[in-house]
């Protein structure tokens, strides 16, 4: 490796970077007081109960301590960073762990220098990645929607990747890695020895899919397909992760010869890469007058013609899953007959819920998962199993009060918000871990 002082000047792993780190995730709700020492995480339930009290002394005196706590926290993960590579003795120590809808998942060391590294290296690839266009799953589903329905024929050809994760050629990424001078040398080596050490589980094909790092390594080796489409004549192409749409324009409405050559052409760039198209996925749709048959399913939702405008609504693989969170909510409580925790399972999927941890209030929930559904109709299928659900069940007469009033469309409509614990809305969750 070269000198840490080569890496140093450009500031990646200084207290002050972490810290910028530590406070981007939080903001997206990621409770990293689990990765904190004691003393940290007291400073912080100490803040916390000072912001529910009038006494500003006491609130200024909290902010104070648990600025020290932090940052004295993160003087020693930056100092431990530095200690660990540049006497190259740094270890992802990646171990697989649940599968993916089929898919082995994997998972680093669960420690916030490798946590705090991990993202680091993440932004640092990002930053490799020009104009790009991995769109995230709402904007994706808009452009989408918003592209089809004007009177210009067109085809619509939406594909995705086989095995994504999975099939790429180490042999090709490894040399693009290290071509990058733009990240430090340091950060190279620990790049080439996370990929290493998947390859010694795994073999010579992939990145470790469940993890930031991997995730960002399939971004950068597949950014030269955005560049490619980027100089078709398409009317659009959007791609989150390995799931692509493009639309092009036909000239001649009886013919599709543009969405033919856009297909060929499509699975000859992801040969290159040595990728492939997932032909049992690859979906070719014919848009005429703004009509088309069938339904584009894409990234949860179904697109179909609608009178205006596209119809967008819950794709039929989530709606079957959140049938079966209703009824894992009630196979739970028949074997342990704790209500209360049925309530609030209940609560959470009829309604939303603020992340905790972040300042920016992520919120989730039945609403803030699918607001991309444009007609909030369709839910109330899942009002008429909840309400089914609870007729056969024994509970208390405040609790099938308190049930009965619970509804998706609202909670959809309304966006009805509740409040739950860390503790308690992990317990919830529980149910549909199960």
């Amino acid at each position: 490796m070269s000198s840490w002082g080569d890496a140093s000047q450009y500031g990646v792993l200084t207290p002050t970077e972490l810290r910028r780190i530590w406070d981007a995730e939080t903001r997206k709700g990621k409770d990293l007081l689990k990765l904190a020492p004691k003393p940290v995480v007291e400073a912080y339930a100490a803040l916390r109960l000072a912001r529910r009290s009038e006494d500003e002394r006491r609130l200024a005196e909290a902010k104070q301590e648990w600025e020290a706590k932090l940052t004295a926290f993160l003087v020693s993960v930056s100092s431990e960073l530095r200690s660990t590579i540049s006497s190259d003795t740094f270890q992802w120590q990646l171990a697989e762990g649940r599968q993916f809808k089929g898919k082995s998942t994997f998972q680093p060391a669960g420690t916030a220098a490798v946590y705090l590294l991990e993202r680091v290296l993440v932004q640092q690839l990002n930053a490799l990645i020009p104009g790009k266009t991995s769109s995230d799953r709402s904007s994706a589903v808009q452009q989408v929607a918003t592209s089809i329905v004007d009177r210009l024929p067109k085809s619509v050809y939406r594909s995705d990747i086989r095995s994504f994760y999975e099939s790429i050629p180490l042999e090709n990424l490894l040399p693009r890695i290290e071509a990058e001078r733009k990240i430090p040398a340091e950060m190279r080596s620990l790049i080439r020895s996370f990929l290493e050490e998947y390859r010694d589980i795994k073999g010579d094909f992939g990145v470790p899919r469940g993890t930031a790092l991997g995730a960002a390594l399939a971004e950068f080796y597949l950014s030269p397909l955005d560049v490619f489409l980027r100089q078709q004549d398409t009317l659009l192409h959007v791609r989150y992760v390995d799931d692509i749409v493009v639309v092009v324009g036909e000239i001649d409405p009886s013919r599709r010869e543009a969405g033919d050559d856009i297909e060929a052409l499509l699975e000859t760039e992801l040969a290159a890469l040595g990728l492939e198209v997932n032909k049992d996925k690859a979906r070719r749709y014919d848009i005429r007058e703004g009509a088309w048959s069938g339904v584009i399913e894409y990234l949860g939702y179904s697109i179909t013609p609608g009178s205006h405008s596209a119809k967008v609504l819950i794709g039929p693989k989530r709606m079957a899953k959140l049938h079966r969170r209703i009824e894992r909510a009630f196979e739970v409580f028949q074997a342990s007959g704790e209500e209360s925790i049925l309530v609030d399972r209940l609560r959470m999927l009829t309604g939303n819920t603020r992340l905790r941890f972040n300042k920016q209030q992520a919120m989730v929930g039945i609403y803030f998962s699918n607001r991309d559904c444009s007609d909030s109709r369709q839910l109330q299928t899942l009002d008429h199993h909840l309400e089914a659900r609870l007729k056969g069940v024994a509970v208390s007469a405040r609790a099938r009060e308190v049930i009965s009033a619970m509804s998706f469309v609202k909670g959809f409509e309304e966006r009805r918000f509740h409040k739950f614990s860390t503790k308690r809305l992990r317990q919830m969750k529980g149910a549909w871990d199960a």
